[in-house]
Order: C-alpha cells, then sequence, then structure tokens
C-alpha cells in the first residue's frame, strides 16, 4: 500500500490531465452521428432492378416501415410508409422511360448473368401532410436509397450495408 501512495503522489500531476482528457473524449464519443441528408427528389444513374433494396436500405435512415408497394406502370414504384413519428407518406422511385431489354456486360456480373444498363432514376420521399411534412426525414430516406443505389450500381449483387 505505501508504494502505491508514493507512486500517486509522485505522478499525481500527470495522471490527473490524462484522467481528464480520457474523460472529454468518452463524452464527446456519446455523440449522435445524423445520417446525411439529400435534396428531395433527387436523380441518379443507377440500375432499375436495385430500387427494392435501396427502398429496404432507407428504412432505417428514415426510420420507416413500408405498408403496401405500389407499381402503377412499368416506370414508377411507389412504397407506401409510415414512420416512427406515426407520419404516413410514400418513397417514389420513377425512370423516364419503359424497361429497356436485357444487355450489358456478363462478364462484369459474372458467367451466367446479364446486367441492365444503368437509366436515371428519380427518388422522391412525402411524409405527413401538406402542410407539415418532415422534411429532415424524407432527405434521410432519400439520402440512404440514392447511397444504396450507388452502392448496387452495375454489380450483380453486393453486400448488405450497414
Amino acid at each position: 500500500m505505501h508504494d502505491c501512495t508514493i507512486i500517486l503522489k509522485r505522478y499525481y500531476s500527470i495522471l490527473l490531465p490524462i484522467a481528464a482528457i480520457a474523460f472529454t473524449a468518452t463524452l464527446s464519443g456519446c455523440g449522435l452521428v445524423r445520417p446525411p441528408v439529400a435534396p428531395n427528389p433527387s436523380t441518379i444513374l443507377a440500375d432499375w432492378d436495385d430500387v427494392e433494396p435501396a427502398a429496404f436500405h432507407a428504412l432505417t435512415a428514415g426510420e420507416c416501415a413500408i405498408l403496401t408497394t405500389e407499381r402503377p406502370n412499368s416506370q414508377t414504384v411507389v412504397f407506401n410508409l409510415r414512420s416512427i413519428a406515426a407520419d404516413e407518406g410514400t418513397l417514389r422511385f420513377e425512370r423516364p422511360s419503359p424497361a429497356p431489354t436485357r444487355g450489358g456486360s456478363p462478364a462484369a456480373a459474372g458467367p451466367d448473368v446479364t446486367v441492365l444498363p444503368p437509366e436515371p432514376i428519380t427518388v422522391t420521399a412525402f411524409l405527413g401532410i401538406e402542410s407539415s411534412r418532415d422534411a429532415v426525414r424524407e432527405g434521410r430516406l432519400v439520402a440512404a436509397a440514392i447511397a444504396r443505389l450507388r452502392e448496387l450500381a452495375g454489380r450483380a449483387w453486393a453486400p448488405i450495408a450497414e
């Protein structure tokens, strides 16, 4: 016991600032990192067959769940959502033209897989009612969907993003 007391007294002037720095560093690590927000609507050059995985990926960032999925035509997919704040809305993916024919480079995807060429896809989110929209959550949905579309573009598969 006597040796510990001597060591503590000797290094007290060094240990106290180190402990204060360590404590302060842990406090700053507790801050919440907010997900990115994108302009709503946004357009990206991506693969149409990646729209559903992108929507599922966006749910976490937007704190939403899919209630139903609608496909009014071959150029539009609409996911009807409910947010954690009980706001209802939509996550909409639209492309300007009908589905292209299969093509692309099978060598890039693998021996038995053909890849569709990328096309412009517009992602739009709407949550709440017209007079009281949740613009931040909408921007998070769009940003997360675009990020996942970007990860999957030109690939036959990709690991599930975190």
